[in-house]
């Protein structure tokens, strides 16, 4: 057991990524964004960042399409889009 001080700046959040990726259900831009909420960002920031995360580019055309995104997605491609 340690002790210590965690220091955010002003106005800064703080996101924590399990070893096990947790996928939302919902639209693909939500899975996306979480946890912002969908409209957060841009469809063309959604395509670029799908091409950026290992080529996933394929999924560009479901952007809003609502489904199981978990069960849909491999391991490595969960872990790519969290």
């Amino acid at each position: 057991i340690g002790t210590g001080t965690i220091s955010l700046p002003k106005n800064k959040k703080l996101y924590f990524l399990p070893q096990m990726p947790c996928i939302p259900n919902g639209t693909l831009k939500s899975v996306l964004a979480y946890p912002e909420p969908a409209n957060r960002y841009t469809d063309e920031e959604y395509k670029q960042v799908l091409r950026d995360v290992g080529n996933m580019s394929q999924f560009i055309c479901s952007l809003d399409k609502k489904d199981n995104w978990a069960s849909k997605f491999s391991q490595g491609e969960k872990q790519r889009i969290c």
